[in-house]
C-alpha cells in the first residue's frame, strides 16, 4: 500500500464472474482452514486481510446441488475436477453457506438476462446475507446478460457504475 500510495483502510474488493466468487469466498471463508492455502510466502502471513467492502458482479455462489444445467456447468468450471461429486466440499465451497461470516457490506450486481450464471445466484446470496443480519445490496440490471461490462460505455455498465459509486461513497463516508 505504501509503495503504490494506497490507503489500506479504504480497500474494497471487486470481482466479476469467477472473480466475484473469489472475492466473496475470500472474505467469507478466511477462517475455514480446509479452504485456506499454506503456500503463501512467509512475509505475507501477518498482512491484515480486512477490507472495507465487497462488490461482486454476476458470480456463482451455491454449488450444493450441481445436478444438470447451469449448476453442473458452474461446478465443472469453478471447482477442482476431483471435487465435483464431493457433497461436503461443494457445500464448504459455496459462499451462500457462509453468509453469517460476512463482516463488511457486500454489493451484488447481476444482469437479469444472464445466460451463463443465473441471476438467482445473486438473489439467493443476497437473501442469505440479509437473513443473517448482514449489510447487503442486490442490484439486478434489467436486460443485461453476463459480462455486460464488455460494452464499456453501454447503458448496463453505466447503471452498474452508478450503483458502485453510491456504494463506495457510503463506505468511504463511514471512514471519515
Amino acid at each position: 500500500a505504501e509503495h503504490f500510495n494506497i490507503d489500506p483502510d479504504k480497500i474494497v474488493m471487486l470481482g466479476l464472474s469467477a472473480g466475484a466468487y473469489l472475492v466473496v469466498m475470500a472474505h467469507l471463508s478466511h477462517d475455514i482452514p480446509e479452504l485456506g492455502t499454506t503456500d503463501f510466502p512467509e512475509e505475507l502471513h501477518d498482512i491484515d486481510e480486512e477490507v472495507l467492502g465487497i462488490i461482486a458482479h454476476y458470480g456463482p455462489y451455491d454449488f450444493r446441488n450441481p445436478g444438470r444445467g447451469p449448476a453442473a456447468m458452474l461446478t465443472r468450471i469453478y471447482l477442482p475436477k476431483d471435487k465435483a461429486d464431493d457433497t461436503e466440499f461443494l457445500e464448504m465451497a459455496s459462499p451462500i453457506v457462509h453468509a453469517n461470516c460476512a463482516a463488511v457490506p457486500i454489493q451484488l450486481i447481476h444482469g437479469a438476462e444472464d445466460k451463463l450464471v443465473p441471476v438467482k445466484e445473486s438473489r439467493a446470496l443476497g437473501d442469505a446475507l440479509q437473513n443473517a443480519g448482514k449489510e447487503v445490496e442486490v442490484h439486478v440490471i434489467e436486460g443485461a446478460d453476463h459480462a455486460f461490462q464488455m460494452d464499456w460505455s453501454g447503458e448496463y455498465n453505466r447503471e452498474s457504475n452508478q450503483h458502485m459509486n453510491a456504494f463506495l461513497s457510503k463506505l468511504w463516508e463511514r471512514e471519515l
